[in-house]
């Protein structure tokens, strides 16, 4: 569903979904889905006045319908989410038990959980564009530890990887003190 979308779809939907009974749905617990039955099915298309559920014209209800399916039977309040005193659903990280404030479900699964809990439906928002963190630090020189690029590196300083007391120019060319002796024993 578009971002621009009311939450209205998302509120009746909870309803029914909160209607449906054990045999209304199919639960797969291994991969985390649900589905309608059979019975589920009619039940809905009855629910909502419509002969077929799955016809092209009702492809926003078969979506709501999934998404309010998964909130509620999938997802457990103080479990997969929480909701805060404001009326904010937070979720939970399912590894540390963490709050992960500012983060939200996609694809309309967490305005489906707004809905179910009866808080504020916030409007859907649109992922844009993407990145890994590794690509995007790829985008600049320094990155991973590996110090100042050779280009950057002020002249005269000594390599790191030469004995103390060994000094090279700006040119890579020894250093040599006031004597003409070069300062220092480099490989």
């Amino acid at each position: 569903a578009p971002a621009s979308e009311s939450p209205e779809g998302y509120m009746l939907f909870a309803r029914i979904a909160k209607r449906l009974g054990e045999n209304d749905y199919i639960l797969d617990e291994k991969h985390r889905a649900v589905s309608l039955s059979e019975e589920g099915v009619e039940k809905v298309q009855k629910d909502l006045g419509i002969k077929n559920l799955y016809s092209p014209e009702n492809v926003r209800m078969v979506y709501h319908l999934d998404q309010a399916l998964k909130a509620q039977i999938l997802f457990k309040r103080d479990k997969d989410y929480v909701v805060s005193s404001d009326g904010e659903v937070i979720i939970v990280d399912e590894f540390t038990g963490r709050l992960m404030h500012g983060r939200r479900y996609n694809e309309g699964l967490h305005q489906a959980i707004e809905a179910k809990e009866s808080v504020t439906v916030q409007q859907e928002s649109m992922t844009l564009a993407t990145i890994s963190f590794q690509n995007y630090f790829r985008r600049y020189r320094l990155y991973r530890g590996r110090g100042i690029p050779p280009d950057l590196q002020p002249g005269g300083r000594p390599d790191s990887r030469q004995p103390p007391g060994c000094a090279r120019g700006p040119s890579g060319h020894h250093l040599q003190d006031r004597a003409g002796q070069v300062r220092g024993y480099c490989r």
